[in-house]
């Protein structure tokens, strides 16, 4: 071999060697972020988890809040109904004190009706 030669496949073995060095250099970043893109996946994958248990419960919870109203609505009702009952029954009361007010008693003379 020739000195030329010798320069020329020196200077090749010397750039391989940076190429092969510069692959490696990629490939080791190719396995960082490979690695990073994975702890990505699962961190978004804990978070939906998250998120769907979040959701259940607060639709669990709407579930119950609905009930509940639901029932308080009933007895909000019941109440009403009661109240109208005994209005009704207040007023017959009056008008039953009021008729026999006016049956004793003689609205002319002041006096009880039937006492001579």
């Amino acid at each position: 071999m020739t000195t030329l030669e010798t320069q020329v496949e020196s200077a090749l073995r010397a750039e391989m060697q940076q190429v092969e060095a510069r692959v490696a250099a990629v490939e080791r970043c190719l396995e960082d972020i490979g690695a990073r893109m994975a702890a990505v996946e699962r961190g978004v994958q804990a978070l939906a988890q998250r998120a769907n248990t979040l959701q259940d419960g607060v639709a669990a919870d709407l579930h119950e809040f609905d009930q509940t109203l639901q029932a308080h609505a009933g007895i909000v009702e019941s109440a009403r109904d009661a109240l109208a009952q005994t209005d009704d029954m207040v007023e017959r009361v009056v008008e039953a004190l009021e008729s026999l007010q006016t049956s004793v008693f003689d609205p002319s003379a002041g006096r009880l009706a039937g006492v001579n």
